[in-house]
């Protein structure tokens, strides 16, 4: 079960990580065109530590949620064959 767990963790990390990354990319395209003069020089720095920290930490969340259902699930299937 571990390995099917490890498995499905790491499909459900690529999938949303080339989800946010998409709309990351047309965010940046968008606000990058037309509004590009809008933010001052000395942000930029901070907007894009913010960008990259986003990119990485965002699929974290649907990954833990699913770590952490499917070991509730093995958790619950190894309760049951003990009794």
């Amino acid at each position: 079960m571990s390995l099917v767990r490890g498995f499905l963790t790491g499909l459900t990390y690529l999938v949303s990580l080339l989800v946010v990354a998409a709309l990351s990319l047309g965010t940046v395209l968008l606000v990058a065109g037309p509004h590009s003069g809008l933010l001052p020089g000395w942000l930029e720095g901070v907007v894009l530590a913010l960008g990259w920290i986003a990119i990485f930490l965002v699929p974290m969340l649907p990954t833990r949620w699913v770590w952490r259902r499917l070991g509730a699930r093995a958790a619950a299937a190894h309760s049951r064959d003990e009794t």
